[in-house]
């Protein structure tokens, strides 16, 4: 299914760029409010062309009454990286993945409690494919969205999160 996705009033971006920038991940609201009568974040791919976003397309593991926001996405396009409220995670916001194979992506999987606490995990980063980098308010640091970062290996286990510290 195909989604126009326009200015409005509503929430778009983050944005993350793939595929040297002939692709791209972003967040935006969903068009229909859920069960609270809120309108949820959620994904969509495009093709970037000349500036612009074309092809439009939603993450098929979108929910409508959960918020899935945030991408990362690694520079082939198959490991995608976001932060969502869903039922069944540790706290608020938790990273979760989900694997792109022969053209289907995969059920998001949480990223486990390496990674996510009882607070919020945001604003996934992803450094040349295996470095992880994330703000959360659920681990010790200085204070607030503190950033954090870590490895990925091949099956997207996360290493032990370093806080790097100030500044």
């Amino acid at each position: 299914k195909t989604y126009k996705v326009s200015a409005s009033k509503f929430n778009m971006g983050p944005i993350a760029f793939y595929n040297n920038g002939k692709a791209a991940v972003f967040t935006c609201n969903n068009d229909k409010p859920g069960k609270n009568q809120l309108k949820s974040l959620q994904l969509h791919f495009a093709d970037v062309k000349k500036g612009k976003l074309q092809n439009l397309n939603a993450f098929p593991h979108n929910e409508q009454n959960s918020s899935m926001g945030h991408p990362a996405i690694n520079q082939v396009g198959n490991l995608l990286i976001f932060s969502a409220d869903v039922p069944g995670g540790y706290g608020g916001n938790d990273l979760y993945y989900s694997l792109n194979e022969n053209g289907q992506w995969s059920l998001p999987k949480n990223l486990g409690n390496t990674i996510n606490t009882a607070g919020d995990e945001l604003f996934p980063y992803l450094h040349q494919d295996s470095i992880l980098f994330f703000s959360s308010n659920g681990r010790t640091g200085i204070g607030g969205l503190d950033i954090f970062y870590c490895s990925l290996d091949q099956q997207v286990n996360p290493a032990t999160p370093v806080n790097p510290g100030y500044p």
